[in-house]
C-alpha cells in the first residue's frame, strides 16, 4: 500500500514537473492586412482635413481591393475631396465619376442617398451657370443694340438741330426710335433682374454644397 502511494505520488510530480517543462506556444501574431491599413489611413488623414494624403491612401485601398469591400466608403470620401473647394483638389470630372460608381455598383449602400444629392446639386448648378452664360450673352447683345440706337437717336437729333427743320417725318422718325431704344432698355432692365436672381440661386446652392462637403462624412 504504502509503495503503491507513494509510486502514485511520483508519478503525479513527474507529470507536474513535465507540464512545467512544457514549451509555453508563440504569441499568435496577428497580421493586418494592407488594405485595412491603407483604409485606417486614409479615415485618419480625412477627420484631421489632410485630404491630399487621405486621397492618397484611399485611392490604394481601391488598388488593394478592387471589389467588394469598403469600396462605398471610399469612392464617396473620393468624391467628396474632389469636390472641394481647393484649386489643388477640385476636379469636378473626377468627383461625379467616384459619386455616380457609388450610385451605380452599391445601390443599398448608406452613401448612396447623399452621393445622389450631391449630383443632383451639382447638375442644378451647371444648369444655372449655363442659362446665366446664355442671358449674359443676351444681355450683352440688346446692350449694344440699345448703344446703336441710341447713338442712332443722337444722330438724327443733331441733323434735325442743324437742317433746323420741323419736318413731321424726322420727328416721327425720331419717336419711333426713341420708342424703340426704350423698349430695349426695358428688356435689358428685365435681363438684368434675372442674372440677378439666378446668381443669387446659384450662391446660395454652392454655399449649402460647400457646407454639406465640409463635414467629414463616415
Amino acid at each position: 500500500m504504502r509503495l503503491g502511494l507513494r509510486l502514485s505520488l511520483a508519478v503525479c510530480l513527474l507529470v507536474v514537473a513535465a507540464c512545467n517543462r512544457r514549451p509555453q506556444p508563440a504569441p499568435v501574431v496577428v497580421v493586418t492586412p494592407p488594405s485595412t491599413l491603407a483604409l485606417d489611413a486614409a479615415d485618419r488623414a480625412f477627420a484631421a482635413a489632410d485630404y491630399s494624403g487621405a486621397a492618397r491612401d484611399f485611392q490604394r485601398y481601391l488598388e488593394l481591393v478592387p471589389s467588394g469591400g469598403e469600396r462605398d466608403h471610399v469612392l464617396f470620401h473620393l468624391g467628396l475631396i474632389y469636390a472641394l473647394p481647393d484649386p489643388m483638389l477640385q476636379d469636378w470630372t473626377r468627383s461625379t465619376g467616384y459619386l455616380k460608381n457609388v450610385v451605380d455598383e452599391f445601390p443599398q449602400s448608406a452613401h448612396k442617398p447623399a452621393a445622389q444629392l450631391i449630383l443632383s446639386m451639382r447638375d442644378q448648378a451647371t444648369g444655372l451657370s449655363a442659362e446665366i452664360a446664355k442671358l449674359t450673352a443676351e444681355s450683352s447683345q440688346l446692350r449694344d443694340e440699345g448703344t446703336r440706337l441710341r447713338n442712332e437717336v443722337t444722330q438724327l437729333q443733331t441733323d434735325a438741330a442743324q437742317l433746323r427743320t420741323n419736318s413731321t417725318a424726322l420727328n416721327d422718325q425720331i419717336a419711333r426710335l426713341k420708342a424703340e431704344a426704350d423698349r430695349v432698355g426695358l428688356e435689358l432692365d428685365k435681363r438684368d433682374q434675372r442674372i440677378r436672381e439666378l446668381t443669387g440661386q446659384l450662391e446660395r446652392m454652392i454655399k449649402i454644397d460647400s457646407e454639406r462637403r465640409t463635414r467629414p462624412n463616415n
